[in-house]
C-alpha cells in the first residue's frame, strides 16, 4: 500500500481525532473511509448525471429523483 502526506488544518486534524475516538479506529482509517466515501459519492453522481441525460424510461428517471431526492 502506498503512503500519501496529507496536511490538515488544526479544526479538520481535532474533527478527524473525535471521530477516531468515537469509533475507537486509526486515523488512518477514518481518513481512508472519509475518502472511500467520497470516491463513491462521485460515482454515484456521475452514475446519476448520466442517467438523467439518457434515462431508460421516464418511469426510471422519476423513481431515481425520488430515490436521490430523499438522501
Amino acid at each position: 500500500m502506498d503512503q500519501v502526506l496529507v496536511r490538515f488544518e488544526d479544526a479538520t486534524l481535532s474533527a478527524i481525532d473525535r471521530i477516531t475516538e468515537a469509533w475507537q479506529s486509526e486515523r488512518a482509517d477514518v481518513i481512508r473511509r472519509a475518502v472511500k466515501d467520497a470516491i463513491f459519492q462521485y460515482e454515484m453522481d456521475r452514475m446519476w448525471e448520466a442517467y438523467r441525460l439518457q434515462p431508460d424510461s421516464m418511469d426510471d428517471l422519476h423513481s431515481w429523483e425520488l430515490h436521490v431526492g430523499s438522501e
